[in-house]
């Protein structure tokens, strides 16, 4: 599933990819993105793919950011999502529309 996502935030093991309040809890196979994108930066728009491996939601590897200010009603929505939004952590064929 390539698309854009709004990188909410960075937790222990996972990076927090939201869509439409929707909240992938993403690993990187070699490397997570937190090694790529500073925390400082976060929330910020991405675009990358998500698939199933191994039980767990990974990326591609290959990612495009948007260098944009969000706006903080943006920014509000994005930990609003984040704190209440599904969390989905594997992803079955009938979940990759």
């Amino acid at each position: 599933m390539r698309k854009n996502f709004l990188l909410a935030v960075y937790e222990k093991n996972y990076t927090v990819l939201n869509d439409e309040g929707i909240n992938y809890m993403v690993k990187g196979l070699n490397e997570n993105l937190d090694k790529f994108i500073p925390a400082e930066k976060t929330p910020m728009l991405i675009q990358t793919a998500i698939m199933p491996f191994n039980g767990m939601i990974i990326y591609d590897g290959f990612i495009s950011t948007a260098d944009m200010q969000l706006s903080q009603e943006l920014v509000s929505k994005a930990f609003e999502d984040y704190s209440y939004g599904q969390k989905i952590y594997s992803l079955l064929p009938k979940n990759m529309n």
